[in-house]
C-alpha cells in the first residue's frame, strides 16, 4: 500500500507542469473559465482559507456528533453510550485531581478578585447610585471594560467545569471544597456582570435605547442566569444546571426575535422623550433600525419642537421611499422577505401619517 501511495504522489507530480501549461492556456482562451480560476483564487486565499478551514474544523465534530444521534435513533444501537451511568463512569474516570489541589489553584485568584473589587469599589458604589466616576464621560463609564467582562465571565466558565469534571469525587458527585470554590467564583462572577449591567442600565438612562445597547444587556442577562444556575448547582448537587442554562437561553432568544425588537427601541425611547425622561430624541439613530420601527415614530409628527418634528418627518419619508420602490418594482431580485404583509402594513400607516 505505501508503494501504491508513492507510485500515486509520483504521478501527481509528474502532471504538476502540464497541468499549470494547460490551465494558462485555457484561461486566455476562455473568460468563463478565467472567472472561475479568479474565484477559486480567491477562495484560497489566507485570510479566507483561514477562516473557511476554521469554520470546516469546527463543523467536523459538530456534524459526526450529528451523524452519531441520528444513527443511534434510527437503528435504536449504542443507545446507552450517554446514559446516568456511562457518564458517571466517564465523570469518575476523569476526576484525578485531589480537592486540595483545586481549592490551592484558586486561592491566588481570589486573592486577585479581592484586590479588583477593592480597587474598584468607588466605581461600583457610583453604578448602583446612578452616579459616573469624575473623569469620565458617559458612554465611557458604561463600555469600560464589558469585552474585558466577557472574557473573565468565560475564564471563570472554564475554570468551574473543569473544576468539576479534573478534581475527584465521591459517589459521583463533586466534594464540597470544590462546590465552595466554583460557588465563590459564581459569585463573583455574579458581581461584576450586576455592575456591568447597572453601568450600562445607567448609559440606558441618560441617551436612550439602541441595538447595540439592549443586545449586550440580553447577553449579559443571560450570563448572569448561567451563573446562578451554577451557583445552585453547588448548593443542590441534583440542579440541572446545564439545562437550566438551555432553556434560559433558548426563552431569552425567542424572545428578543418575536418582540421585534426594533420597534421596541424606537417606541420606547419616543417615549422616554415624550414623558421628559430624555432631554431630546436622537432620530437620527433609527435610520439604522428595520422598517417596522417607523410606526413608532409617528407620533412625533406632531412634536412641539420643530426640529425634531422635520427630522421625524424626513425619516419616515425616506423609509416609505424605501417600501415604494421595494414593494412596486417589478425587479425578480428582491427576496419574499422583502416583501411580507408586514412591509405593506407599515406603507400603508406611513402613507396615512404623511398624507401622501
Amino acid at each position: 500500500k505505501s508503494r501504491a501511495v508513492g507510485w500515486v504522489l509520483l504521478g501527481i507530480l509528474i502532471a504538476v507542469i502540464p497541468t499549470v501549461i494547460v490551465t494558462a492556456l485555457l484561461s486566455g482562451a476562455d473568460e468563463a473559465f478565467r472567472q472561475i480560476l479568479v474565484k477559486i483564487g480567491d477562495a484560497l486565499r489566507p485570510d479566507r482559507f483561514a477562516k473557511e478551514f476554521g469554520l470546516f474544523l469546527l463543523g467536523v465534530p459538530i456534524a459526526l456528533y450529528l451523524f452519531g444521534a441520528v444513527y443511534s435513533g434510527t437503528t435504536e444501537r449504542f443507545a446507552r453510550v450517554l446514559d446516568r451511568d456511562a457518564k458517571r463512569r466517564v465523570s469518575d474516570a476523569v476526576g484525578i485531581l485531589p480537592v486540595p489541589v483545586t481549592v490551592a489553584a484558586a486561592v491566588p485568584l481570589f486573592l486577585v478578585y479581592a484586590l479588583f473589587f477593592f480597587s474598584q469599589l468607588g466605581y461600583f458604589l457610583d453604578a448602583f447610585s446612578g452616579l459616573v466616576p469624575e473623569g469620565y464621560l458617559v458612554s465611557e463609564y458604561a463600555r469600560a471594560g464589558f469585552f474585558q467582562l466577557c472574557a473573565v465571565a468565560a475564564i471563570n466558565l472554564v475554570l468551574i467545569l473543569g473544576a468539576g469534571a479534573l478534581t475527584k469525587k465521591k459517589d459521583g458527585r463533586s466534594a464540597l471544597g470544590t462546590r465552595i470554590v466554583n460557588g465563590i467564583l459564581s459569585v463573583m462572577t455574579l458581581v461584576l456582570i450586576a455592575t456591568a449591567l447597572r453601568k450600562m442600565i445607567l448609559y440606558i438612562g441618560f441617551f436612550g435605547y439602541t441595538r447595540l445597547r439592549v443586545i449586550p444587556s440580553i447577553f449579559m442577562i443571560f450570563l448572569a442566569l448561567s451563573f446562578l444556575f451554577l451557583l445552585l448547582r453547588q448548593i443542590f448537587v441534583r440542579f440541572p444546571a446545564a439545562r437550566a442554562a438551555l432553556i434560559a437561553g433558548t426563552v431569552l432568544f425567542l424572545a428578543t426575535g418575536a418582540s421585534d425588537i426594533d420597534a421596541r427601541i424606537a417606541g420606547a425611547n419616543v417615549r422616554l422623550y415624550q414623558t421628559g425622561a430624555l432631554p431630546s430624541c436622537d432620530v437620527k439613530s433609527f435610520y439604522s433600525l428595520s422598517f417596522s420601527a417607523a410606526p413608532e415614530v409617528i407620533p412625533l409628527l406632531d412634536d412641539a419642537d420643530p426640529e425634531v418634528a422635520a427630522q421625524a418627518r424626513t425619516y419616515l419619508t425616506y423609509t416609505k421611499e424605501s417600501l415604494d420602490e421595494t414593494l412596486d418594482s417589478e425587479e425578480t431580485g428582491y427576496d419574499w422577505r422583502d416583501r411580507t404583509p408586514a412591509h405593506y402594513r407599515v406603507r400603508r400607516q406611513l402613507k396615512e401619517a404623511l398624507g401622501s
